[in-house]
């Protein structure tokens, strides 16, 4: 199955993934920091927190990672690096798959000259699409759009938004999709939004060798076009074709 193509992609940020389950000495980080650094324009040092908070709010916990967040000139190619993980995102406009892949590789490449080849215990590729669709009339129908939607009583009156997730499992990558659906402000005049969020994500039987990735993430490219479609209706692609 080929990519399929809409001239307005609905695609805001595409991201894929890559964790390992040893995290990486200081001397190899700043060695990956420094090569990553010749493909991007930018480079910014932050941290990531995370706060653990005990049941009887007695004891509060505070981890902290230190990341690099690389970013092309304008802003729409970025990489993430973390001392367990590697992140490769495309921020809008999405163009097409082989751009997108091509930079993983490259990047993923370099991080495995520097580290040697980690095991990998997790692969996540997450496709958030944004779906602009004009208001034509006081109720705008959200399953007239989209096949994933809440189902309500209507004795409780119109609904004004909704946040929703679906997780389910995709037996023939075997890997768990994860699929969010909310309604956002738009920010286009006269028009509501709704998300359409998509996240596969394979912990079982991960491939090893960079081969062995490529061609899973290829399997995954289809997989994500199959569940997009599934999940659409006419009226959405009227709105992105």
């Amino acid at each position: 199955m080929s990519e399929l193509k809409y001239e307005h992609a609905p695609i805001t940020e595409a991201v894929i993934n890559l964790s390992f389950a040893e995290p990486l000495k200081i001397k190899t980080f700043d060695k990956i920091r420094k090569s990553l650094k010749k493909n991007y324009a930018h480079d910014t040092p932050q941290k990531n927190i995370a706060l653990s908070v005990s049941i009887d709010f007695d004891k509060v916990g505070k981890n902290e990672e230190e990341l690099i967040r690389f970013s092309s000139r304008d802003m729409t190619e970025i990489c993430v690096l973390m001392k367990s993980s590697l992140i490769i995102s495309q921020l809008a406009p999405y163009k097409s798959w082989g751009p997108f892949i091509e930079r993983l590789k490259r990047d993923y490449l370099i991080h495995k000259e520097e580290a040697g080849l980690l095991t990998v215990n997790r692969i996540g590729v997450r496709y958030i699409n944004r779906i602009d669709i004009p208001i034509e009339s006081a109720i705008v129908n959200e399953w007239e759009y989209l096949n994933v939607f809440p189902q309500y009583p209507s004795s409780l009156g119109t609904l004004d938004g909704y946040t929703m997730q679906q997780v389910s499992k995709l037996e023939n990558i075997e890997a768990t999709l994860i699929i969010n659906s909310s309604v956002v402000p738009s920010p286009l005049a006269k028009h509501i939004s709704i998300v359409l969020d998509q996240d596969i994500v394979k912990i079982i039987n991960v491939p090893q060798k960079f081969e062995e990735i490529v061609s899973f993430l290829e399997r995954v490219r289809v997989e994500k076009n199959r569940v997009f479609e599934a999940c659409i209706k006419d009226k959405t692609r009227e709105i992105i074709k």
